[in-house]
This record gives C-alpha cells, sequence and structure tokens, in this order.
C-alpha cells in the first residue's frame, strides 16, 4: 500500500486544479473573452498588414468623375421630373365627364387611323408579293 503522504501528495494538486477550475466561472469566462479578443485582434492587425498601402490617386480626375456622375444624377433627376409633368398633365379630373368623353373619343380615331394604316401596309405587301410571282417565271415540270 501507498503511503498517507504519497496519496496525498498526489491529490493535492488534483485538488488544486479542480478547485481553481471550479471555483470561479466567471472568471474562466472572462479569461476565454480576453483570448478570444486577442486572438480577433490579432486577426485584423495581420489582415491590414497584409493589404497594400494606399496609393493617392489623381484628383483631377476623380473631380472629373464626380462631376459626370452629379451630370447623370441629375440628367436622370430632370428625366424623372419630366416624365412625373407630362402623367400629370395627361390625367384628367374626374368631375368633366365631357373631357373624359372627348379623350376617349381621340384615342379611338387614333386607334382607327393606325388600323387603317396597318390595314393599306398589308394589302400593299399582299399586292407586291402577287405582283413578283406574276413576274416570276412558272418552272416546267420535269419530264
Amino acid at each position: 500500500m501507498r503511503s498517507p503522504v504519497t496519496s496525498l501528495a498526489l491529490l493535492f494538486p488534483l485538488a488544486l486544479i479542480a478547485n481553481t477550475a471550479s471555483a470561479d466561472p466567471e472568471a474562466d469566462i472572462q479569461r476565454a473573452l480576453i483570448e478570444r479578443q486577442q486572438r480577433a485582434d490579432e486577426l485584423i492587425l495581420r489582415f491590414q498588414q497584409s493589404q497594400p498601402p494606399a496609393v493617392p490617386g489623381n484628383l483631377r480626375q476623380q473631380q472629373e468623375l464626380d462631376q459626370l456622375h452629379l451630370q447623370q444624377l441629375q440628367r436622370l433627376h430632370n428625366l424623372d421630373a419630366q416624365q412625373l409633368r407630362q402623367l400629370n398633365n395627361l390625367q384628367l379630373p374626374a368631375a368633366d365627364p365631357n373631357s373624359a368623353r372627348m379623350l376617349m373619343f381621340q384615342q379611338q380615331q387614333m386607334l382607327e387611323r393606325d388600323r387603317q394604316l396597318q390595314l393599306q401596309q398589308f394589302r400593299w405587301e399582299e399586292q407586291n408579293i402577287r405582283d413578283a410571282q406574276q413576274r416570276a417565271p412558272k418552272e416546267k415540270p420535269n419530264q
């Protein structure tokens, strides 16, 4: 058998380790959080060091690009405003039934005119096809 001193010498460090680990779980959590933050900071530092240094650009070229971008935005804004004005001009007040009837009549006339133009186009194309068929030499059957 072992002597009580030897057993006590073996158990004492184990008891200390177990006691320190379970004595303050808050301290363990704090220590783990600190280690995690240190690893994250180290990773961020390595990432920043791996990036090439910022090269100052051509200020004049950047200003020209900014100006062009601003002009395009203004153009789009103006186009949007123009389209809104056109849309507002087309909308008629619902209280005026005569205006609505007049607008419907004008639309019907436009549609009828478009239909007539299309019909004329179809007739012209049909006539051209017939003329081309009549002018083409007729093939003789092989004997």
